[in-house]
């Protein structure tokens, strides 16, 4: 299954306990931790959260979704669901395949109390590649080149000039042929090497990156915890404290980067509210230098939020109102996650 991952806007493969390869049929798994990145107004075909699934090898946790074979895409709208379910909502997946190899989801959201189920028919499953998945990670791909030559830093610069010319040439095949399977299949299958390439880089110059981000993000959630937290969080905190201590002895980047995202997880809930309240004030500064697909509406709504912000902010008030700030952003504006996806809960 495919799963975002916001530190590096990267969309992971997770295996689904109950589904692992050669497993005999019928068969089912099920997936739970998982959170919504979006709100979904019931009825609206617009709003959406994506479930896709893939056939990955074994060891495959934690590589890129990319690198494996399609299975299928389901698409969870506001038309499923009979009330509004916000940003960061429970989600419980269970894919079942049947003797007949026909795969169905359900999909069940404690929040409204509700489970979605849909299926798909075998003669749908992989025929197709998503052309807006493969425009995606090209664009993904060509942004992370340009980050990495900008910077430099760690990396083996030899290495750009291929990348780029690489990148060129695969969007050059992808505009001609866009609408043309073997086209889009040659597409994949030379930027799967791409991006291969660009995480052997990236990882061989990332645990000195990693280990400052780690020691980052713990020093902030420290620092949260003494402002707002509990006896509950202390502990937690604690136990963090042990876990970097550990990984930056043994210089473990598979176990950093899960421990980054779980203590950057901790530090978000603890201050979402924040979080929120201070993009609204950098956005609200620097207003005139950014672009916006509509700047009156985004004016109105800046207005909206530091109204807000003015008198007593919450999440409930001001999440929309953000929300809706980042949909009149330019896509290169915005994160590189992918909204649509779930995410994991880390604790």
């Amino acid at each position: 299954m495919g799963i975002a991952n916001k530190r590096t806007g990267r969309t992971l493969f997770e295996s689904i306990p109950g589904l692992t390869k050669n497993i005999p049929i019928p068969a089912k798994g099920i997936i739970d931790g998982l959170l919504t990145q979006r709100d979904i107004r019931p009825g609206l075909s617009s709003d959406l959260l994506k479930v896709p699934i893939y056939q990955g090898e074994h060891d495959a946790d934690g590589s890129r979704a990319f690198y494996h074979e399609h299975v299928y895409t389901w698409k969870i709208t506001g038309e499923h669901l009979p009330g509004f379910l916000p940003a960061g909502s429970d989600v419980t997946i269970t894919v079942e395949v049947d003797a007949s190899e026909r795969i169905a989801l359900h999909a069940f959201f404690p929040y409204l109390e509700q489970t979605v189920s849909l299926d798909v028919s075998t003669d749908t499953v992989q025929k197709e590649i998503d052309e807006q998945e493969l425009e995606r990670e090209i664009s993904k791909a060509e942004h992370t080149v340009t980050e990495m030559t900008n910077d430099r830093h760690g990396f083996d610069v030899g290495k750009f000039d291929g990348l780029n010319q690489n990148l060129e040439s695969i969007r050059k095949k992808f505009e001609q042929g866009r609408r043309d399977y073997d086209g889009k299949k040659e597409v994949q299958n030379n930027l799967r090497q791409v991006l291969r390439s660009i995480d052997a880089l990236t990882d061989a110059a990332e645990w000195p990156k990693l280990e400052a981000q780690l020691k980052d993000i713990f020093s902030h959630l420290e620092s949260a915890n003494r402002d707002l937290g509990n006896e509950k969080t202390t502990r937690m905190v604690e136990t963090y404290r042990r876990q970097v201590d550990q990984v930056v002895r043994e210089q473990n980047l598979k176990i950093g980067r899960a421990l980054y995202e779980e203590i950057n997880s901790a530090f978000l809930s603890l201050t979402f509210i924040y979080q929120l309240v201070s993009f609204v004030q950098y956005h609200d500064s620097n207003f005139d230098s950014l672009i916006w697909k509509d700047a009156t509406r985004a004016r109105q709504l800046l207005n909206q939020a530091l109204n807000i912000v003015s008198g007593d902010p919450t999440i409930e008030k001001l999440h929309p109102v953000v929300k809706g700030l980042i949909d009149l952003m330019p896509e290169d504006q915005k994160p590189d996650w992918d909204y649509t996806l779930l995410t994991k809960a880390m604790f």
